[in-house]
């Protein structure tokens, strides 16, 4: 998604990502993993309110292992971006977009499904009527 982050800008748009502990989250930071704010919900609240659901470990272990799972790696690898399962790797989450000063409903509420799985930035950028083609994604320069 911060590959959109320059249109994003552009078109006066925050980019906001929330996690669900505190663990982890300088290092998601300094890796510049995200170009935007970010903020943690212990509680999962917010999780909760917009449906982002728990994996058990039937639902974990075939979505990591997948084909789909084994592709969203090796393009993760090739852009720097690494990884690993520290922390709750249970947690699904999504993407949320709401017009500047929250609306009555979302533009776009994503829910993912299962482990590998993400909101295209071309739905993200649809559904706040940016028109621009969006970049390809590269590397995170290494600080």
């Amino acid at each position: 998604i911060s590959a959109i982050q320059p249109l994003l800008v552009k078109n006066d748009v925050k980019l906001i990502g929330v996690g669900v502990e505190q663990f982890g989250v300088d290092e998601f930071i300094e890796g510049r993993f995200l170009d935007g704010d970010v903020y943690i919900d212990e509680g999962k609240k917010s999780y909760a309110a917009l449906d982002f659901k728990t994996m058990s470990f039937l639902q974990l272990i075939p979505a990591v292992i997948s084909a789909t799972a084994r592709a969203a790696q090796a393009a993760a690898n090739s852009l720097g971006l690494g990884g690993n399962m520290d922390g709750d790797k249970w947690q699904n989450g999504g993407c949320l977009v709401v017009e500047k000063g929250g609306g009555d409903k979302p533009l776009l509420h994503y829910v993912q499904k299962s482990a590998p799985d993400h909101v295209s930035n071309v739905d993200v950028l649809n559904s706040l009527e940016i028109k621009e083609e969006p970049p390809a994604a590269t590397p995170v320069p290494k600080l």
